[in-house]
This record gives C-alpha cells, structure tokens and sequence, in this order.
C-alpha cells in the first residue's frame, strides 16, 4: 500500500514537472546570416552574426544587417536596415522598419530605434522610438510620431497602435491635418 501511494505521488510529480515545462516552454529563434562567429571578449554565448541577417520567431521574420545574438537567453540586438514582419490575426500584415532593434523571445517584445516607420495596408507611422509587444500585436511610441493614413495626416507625443483591431490612439498634442480642415487637441 506504501508503494502504491509513493508510486502516485511519483507519478503525479512527473505530470506536474511535464505541465510546468509545457507552460514555460517557448520556441527557439531560429536564424542565418553569411558569417557567423563568436569572440572572447563578448563570451561565447553571444553570436555575432553579419550579412544578410534573418531571424525567425514563431510567425514573426526579422531581417538586419548585422546582429549580436545572445542564443541561450534568447534575445538580439540587431543594426542596420531592420525589418519585422508581423502576420495579424486578420490574416494581414505589419511591416516595421528602423537602424537599430532590441528582441526578447522570451517576452516576444521588440524596441525599434531611429528612423522608425511602421506599415499595415494604407496607415503609415513615423517615429524615432517605437516598441511593439508581438503578444498582443501592440506598438506604441513616446516620442512624437507622424502617422499617414490617405490624405490625412496626425502628429502626437504618444500613440498606440492595436494591429489586430486596426485602431490607433493618440495622447498629448495631437494634431490633424486635412486638406480640408486642421484640429488640435
């Protein structure tokens, strides 16, 4: 009887390590570049990867120059001619653009840096910082931004930017311009 209960107690500890791990699994990026090497003075955890760059994390597809990659951990740091592209749940698209990108995996969170340009069908965004949760297809930016949309055209400090629901909110200094007409807020 004693065994039995140890066997179930076995048993139900390997059934809660298994859910455990399941729960905090994740799955790896996966990546390519032409040169690939390490060094000792960054470790040899970190790959620095150059040309022709591409990352791949579950349905996002990342794209730069050159990157130092950090593959136990899981994240990035990448520069120059960074793209993300970001399916929806819409079956649509974002396509974001900048020099420098900062990339969890395990957060699936993203920091894009200078010359920030965020698409999704006619809306276009400029900024110089935006971060973009790809959990909850949120970018957000906090230091103006200039978003395009047909003729009208909107200036702000803040903005959120809901990919799925295609919405977008402003705060602080909000400006519209229309051929037609000009408000602020």
């Amino acid at each position: 009887m004693i065994e039995s209960i140890s066997m179930k107690k076995t048993y139900l500890l390997l059934i809660f390590i298994f859910l455990l791990n399941s729960l905090f699994s994740q799955k790896k990026i996966d990546f390519d570049s032409k040169y690939l090497f390490t060094t000792e003075e960054l470790g040899p955890d970190i790959k620095v990867l150059i040309d022709s760059v591409v990352f791949k994390h579950e349905n996002s597809i990342m794209f730069c120059d050159s990157a130092l990659f950090n593959y136990g951990e899981s994240y990035f740091d990448a520069y120059g001619n960074i793209q993300v592209i970001k399916p929806t749940e819409e079956n649509d698209t974002v396509f974001l653009y900048g020099d420098t990108l900062h990339y969890s995996g395990k957060l699936k969170y993203t920091k894009v840096r200078n010359r920030v340009v965020l698409e999704k069908d006619s809306l276009i965004l400029f900024t110089d910082s935006l971060d973009y949760d790809l959990n909850q297809n949120l970018g957000y930016y906090f230091d103006r931004g200039l978003t395009l949309n047909g003729e009208d055209s909107l200036r702000s400090v803040y903005g959120y930017y809901y990919a799925d629901d295609d919405e977008f909110f402003f705060k602080k200094d909000v400006e519209i311009i229309n051929p037609n007409f000009k408000m602020y807020s």
